[in-house]
């Protein structure tokens, strides 16, 4: 009889030493899930502190109207071009500094200009489409980073190229091409004259090849001093609905000729 109460006892034993060793391994897994799920947390808190150190913005992109960019004065800001490439910054250029990356699709800025300022530039993209930009500096140690969108304009931005290129090289084509010659004025380039030739038509998008040459006059003192540059921005001024241009040569010595290509939407 006492032995079997023994047995009885050695087996409450064993099942009690197996219930706490259960509730030992229920608490440590517990532990454990209480841990990642804390680090989890923590991590996903981290994250939102870093991303709430930046201001993030997309802005649609439309080359007929200028772009308004908020870029913060303590920070080094980032303009994300997407599958756009930028091959040149045209304009004001004193009030920050700039970086390109070697593949032209972002563009990092530190403005020079203090806190309120407004700096207006453009950038000529690699598809030779121009987008007008307009920076408002403001007070911020948060760096802004800017994606612009271009979905709504990558059928423009295809037959704008195309279109240009048929005008170089003179091909016809799905064109309708009429036959015109008129004088161009560029605002504040009374030296250069400009001659446009026969107007390509497809859908909205209108073309023209520009005829520039430098007619200054009177003796220089160097080949420097008679020089004239033309610029994107002063073609721009000339037309309307400007969405694109290509110039073959931007400097032009006295006497000389160089092309110009100009893209522009129909105005209704």
């Amino acid at each position: 009889m006492k032995r079997v109460i023994k047995v009885r006892k050695l087996r409450n034993c064993i099942i009690s030493i197996f219930c706490i060793g259960l509730v030992s391994s229920q608490a440590l897994a517990f532990a454990t899930v209480s841990i990642d799920t804390i680090l989890d947390n923590k991590l996903k808190n981290d994250s939102s502190t870093i991303l709430s150190k930046t201001n993030r913005h997309i802005v649609d992109v439309s080359y007929q109207k200028q772009l308004s960019l908020n870029v913060a004065d303590e920070a080094i800001n980032r303009i994300n071009f997407s599958s756009g490439r930028v091959s040149k910054i045209i304009g004001n250029v004193s009030g920050f500094s700039s970086i390109l990356s070697d593949d032209g699709s972002n563009l990092f800025i530190t403005p020079k200009a203090p806190n309120g300022s407004k700096i207006d530039f453009a950038v000529l993209l690699s598809s030779r489409d121009i987008i007008d930009i307009s920076l408002t500096v403001v007070k911020s140690k948060k760096p802004y980073l800017i994606s612009l969108n271009f979905s709504n304009n990558q059928g423009t931005q295809s037959e704008v190229s195309s279109l240009i290129e048929a005008m170089q090289d003179g091909v016809i084509g799905k064109y309708y091409v009429q036959k015109s010659s008129s004088n161009v004025t560029i605002p504040n380039k009374g030296k250069i004259k400009a001659t446009s030739s026969d107007i390509y038509k497809f859908g909205k998008l209108h073309g023209t090849t520009l005829t520039l040459q430098n007619k200054s006059k009177g003796v220089k003192k160097s080949k420097s001093d008679s020089s004239i540059e033309i610029t994107e921005n002063d073609l721009i001024k000339a037309f309307k609905g400007v969405v694109g241009v290509h110039i073959e040569n931007t400097t032009l010595s006295k006497g000389e000729t160089t092309k110009a290509y100009i893209v522009f939407k129909e105005v209704v």
